[in-house]
């Protein structure tokens, strides 16, 4: 984490934390396979941990966990009990996860009139991973412009930035953009505005079955008419498994170890290790990414790789690379290097540059 960061960022949209979660090591139905970048199962209380850690430097409005443990965790609830209140002082502890329609509409009537935005946290192993909460803040007042109905993309970011059709957009911060797209879907981890949140309770659309998430696993999933989605040109969250389930095998989008443990009854913390540049021969957890007025070429580098690292589109690539996007004026040479450099660009290199070609003479068709 940057140092440098106020510990408790002002930001003008007041935002709600709603952490739902089960603690458990049973699988999901058809579990999915995270692939040989994870050579080990991570203990599920660690990746929680880690992931409260990584967001106790956000400044809430208000916060509520809904927190269930499976048999195999229950040691430590007490543990883990004390680690929230000494984050997050004034959270409201509830001793179940949500799981049917009439508990989320319950949890939403508890969030104060005030709030304008809600972290939802779905999932207990999606941690904060930039360096700057500054940024996060920016992007929460950019959420803010798009209107009162309004989701925020924070995870899976090579997924999303991948996506055809996003649009470069301004940020409120001078030098960067962020990528706008219409949307009726979102997965556990987001940043979704009041207004939206509640459309998704106001009719039952379960049918009896059990819904633990927007991306719901045991049945429908929510349902509301197409909303603005936002994109940051930087990722927040990473998921700390990885991303192997859909096939993302690039180092700079690996299985993040959780900078928090408990060892009986004890919690130890192992800040993570950050590297200068993605091709260094020590080991790390993550590799630096560039700030916002950085003129350096390697960290860009990283990040294009990253942003590349599901599915290279080269249109999405340049925006984030663009000099008034924060990136070096010399991109074209930045372009040459990891095309000489990485294997993995490589491989995704001729069917990108088909897709990018591809659309190019559409447009000009029109």
């Amino acid at each position: 984490m940057n140092q440098d960061d106020n510990i408790s960022m002002e930001v003008s949209p007041k935002l709600h934390l709603l952490f739902s979660v089960i603690l458990t090591n049973k699988s999901l139905p058809g579990g999915l396979s995270y692939g040989k970048n994870l050579n080990q199962i991570q203990n599920k209380v660690d990746q929680f941990l880690c992931v409260i850690h990584s967001i106790s430097k956000i400044d809430f409005y208000s916060i509520d966990f809904y927190l269930q443990f499976d048999s195999e965790y229950i040691n430590v609830k007490h543990a883990v009990y004390s680690r929230i209140y000494k984050l997050f002082p004034t959270a409201v502890i509830h001793n179940n996860r949500l799981e049917t329609f009439q508990t989320w509409k319950d949890a939403f009537s508890r969030i104060s009139n005030k709030v304008d935005f809600i972290l939802l946290k779905t999932n207990h192993d999606h941690a904060f991973v930039h360096e700057s909460y500054e940024d996060f803040a920016y992007f929460l007042e950019d959420l803010q412009s798009l209107g009162p109905r309004s989701l925020g993309a924070i995870s899976h970011w090579p997924e999303m930035i991948g996506q055809h059709g996003l649009r470069p957009v301004p940020s409120n911060r001078p030098n960067l953009v962020n990528f706008l797209q219409v949307t009726n879907w979102t997965i556990g981890t987001c940043l979704v505005s009041r207004e939206l949140f509640k459309e998704w309770w106001q009719h039952d659309f379960t049918d009896g079955d059990r819904v633990t998430r927007p991306d719901n696993p045991f049945g429908a999933s929510v349902n509301f008419d197409s909303t603005p989605m936002l994109i940051p040109p930087r990722e927040f969250f990473r998921h700390l498994d990885g991303y192997g389930h859909v096939n993302v095998k690039s180092r700079l989008a690996a299985p993040v170890r959780p900078c928090c443990q408990i060892d009986k009854g004890e919690l130890f913390h192992n800040e993570w290790k950050r590297g200068k540049y993605y091709f260094a021969f020590s080991k790390f957890d993550l590799s630096i990414m560039p700030s916002c007025k950085d003129e350096r070429v390697l960290p860009f580098l990283n990040l294009a790789l990253l942003a590349s690292a599901h599915t290279l589109n080269i249109r999405n690539l340049f925006q984030i690379l663009r000099h008034k996007n924060g990136g070096p004026s010399h991109m074209k040479h930045l372009i040459l290097l990891f095309v000489f450099i990485n294997i993995d660009f490589l491989k995704k290199m001729p069917k990108g540059l088909f897709r990018y070609l591809k659309l190019d003479w559409k447009k000009k068709c029109y």
